[in-house]
């Protein structure tokens, strides 16, 4: 057992040439003792390099929207059991450098251990005296198919999956925090979200122009307006939303000064402008702004002109890279907003979509007088998992336990978790939200100062989509959101740009 008598710091600098294997655990005030267990962070004669756990995660990235990927019965399980065994192989062969940044984020973290914890309280089997004081419609479900046992949740078997999801989505978060420590990672990180949003725009591309009227690879009904291989219009829209100011994020990285002192240096700039290595980011950003167009949705469009234009008029006040360059970026971006706006409205009037009436289930319709209101059970929640928005002109799919209700993702998520548990999270998004604010401020690396921009706007778009829409409820959008999230601590926290 070692005792370092001084403060956290103090961790950072007396670190061995070995990894060393153990707990931080505080002591007293100022002290901090780290215990060697050798059986559990032995050092393992099978060592990964630090990068091939990137590329993983990376390829994880990738994988959630194919449409064989985490949309698919068997795709998300095993998603699952991947994100958390490299989480915890990371941490346990890379203790030196994952111990520091878990101690340093360690509230956040505690708030969704909280997350998972609620989970477990609303499954806690009750006897049904204790029920009918509580919450007395719950014993008319006892005897469903989709409740094993009787708990506070109206689907036990719908938490039990939200359990393991919200699980994914913290080991998301702590591979974020862990994995993307230098400049060069974040950028990798960029054009990896860039992939995924051209891949969706070309596949939804590729169904509406054929004019199938199904999914290319699922039997499942779609509508007029594009939605990729989430199969929802505003979930699609969401992704894309990530992916352009992944795409703006590389543009403003790329922002240097330029000499137009003869004609000359103007031929070459002209020259460069069409053909030199931007070009292929711009036309990418082209090709997302004419994605977003063919979901034919006005909360879609609204939500990416508000969100950029709120992002670049903060870049713009906070940092500047370059304030004459920037200011000819954000009049190109005003004009495609615009261009985009009048493009959705005409195709909005040629294709007007079908009026989004509820779809019910013959098992809801067996409970429907038993189900609870939007705001019956708003203290404690019905359970996570439990609420779900389907439609009738969406997916015919057969979902137990789907409460007969339509809800906003705000909506959604206070009826499922509860206030309490709803401001836990809302805590979570709100810090990670003003780090990445605060590291457009105060950093002075581009690549950190771009990354929190993406962060920025990304989360300006999906507080506008979660009042108005359920691309939250989309486990694939989550998940990138929370990633981001983790990413927007990196681009505040990351000093050392060091390599596991």
């Amino acid at each position: 057992m070692f005792t370092f008598r001084s403060t956290y710091q103090s961790l950072r600098v007396l670190q061995p040439a070995t990894p060393l294997s153990g707990f931080i655990v505080p002591t007293n005030a100022g002290d901090f003792t780290i215990r060697v267990i050798p059986h559990l962070f032995a050092a393992s004669s099978l060592r990964i390099p630090g990068r091939y756990y990137l590329v993983l995660f990376l390829a994880v990235l990738l994988w959630l929207p194919v449409p064989l990927g985490a949309v698919s019965a068997w795709g998300w399980p095993v998603l699952s059991a991947g994100v958390l065994l490299m989480t915890l192989c990371y941490i346990r062969q890379f203790p030196v450098t994952a111990l520091p940044v878990l101690w340093q984020n360690r509230y956040l973290l505690i708030l969704w251990l909280c997350l998972l914890l609620w989970h477990l309280v609303l499954l806690i089997p009750l006897p049904e005296s204790v029920m009918d004081m509580v919450r007395p419609q719950r014993t008319f479900l006892s005897l469903k198919q989709h409740n094993h046992w009787l708990a506070l949740t109206y689907s036990t078997t719908d938490t039990i999956i939200s359990f393991f999801r919200t699980l994914t989505y913290g080991c998301m978060f702590t591979l974020a925090l862990l994995l993307f420590r230098t400049a060069h990672r974040l950028k990798l990180l960029l054009r990896c979200l860039l992939v995924v949003g051209l891949f969706e725009m070309l596949y939804a591309s590729l169904h509406l122009f054929s004019g199938a009227p199904k999914s290319l690879f699922l039997d499942i009904k779609t509508g007029p307006a594009a939605t990729g291989t989430l199969l929802d219009a505003f979930a699609y829209g969401h992704l894309l939303l990530i992916a352009l100011f992944a795409v703006l994020a590389l543009l403003i990285i790329r922002i240097k000064p330029s000499v137009t002192g003869n004609q000359r240096q103007r031929m070459r700039r002209l020259v460069n402008y069409f053909f030199g290595k931007k070009t292929v980011l711009r036309v990418a950003a082209l090709l997302i702004f004419a994605g977003l167009v063919m979901t034919i949705l006005p909360d879609v469009i609204w939500a990416t002109v508000v969100s950029t234009v709120l992002s670049v008029m903060a870049a713009f006040c906070l940092f500047s890279p370059r304030p004459r360059r920037l200011s000819t970026f954000m009049i190109s971006l005003l004009t495609a907003n615009i261009l985009m706006i009048l493009a959705a409205s005409y195709l909005a009037e040629r294709h007007p979509l079908p009026s989004s009436d509820l779809f019910v289930t013959l098992e809801d319709k067996q409970w429907a007088p038993m189900t609870p209101g939007r705001f019956d059970h708003w203290l404690l929640g019905s359970g996570p998992g439990t609420v779900k928005n389907t439609n009738r002109d969406a997916h015919f799919i057969h979902v137990t336990g789907t409460l007969p209700a339509q809800h906003t993702a705000v909506f959604q998520f206070i009826q499922e978790y509860g206030l309490i548990a709803s401001l836990l999270y809302l805590g979570v998004f709100l810090y990670c939200f003003m780090s990445a604010l605060k590291a457009m401020a105060h950093r002075r690396h581009l690549v950190f100062r771009a990354v929190a921009l993406c962060c920025t706007g990304v989360f300006t778009g999906t507080v506008y989509l979660a009042v108005v829409s359920t691309s939250l409820q989309t486990p694939v959008i989550t998940a990138y959101v929370t990633v981001l999230m983790g990413v927007s601590l990196v681009s505040l926290q990351c000093r050392k740009y060091q390599k596991a």
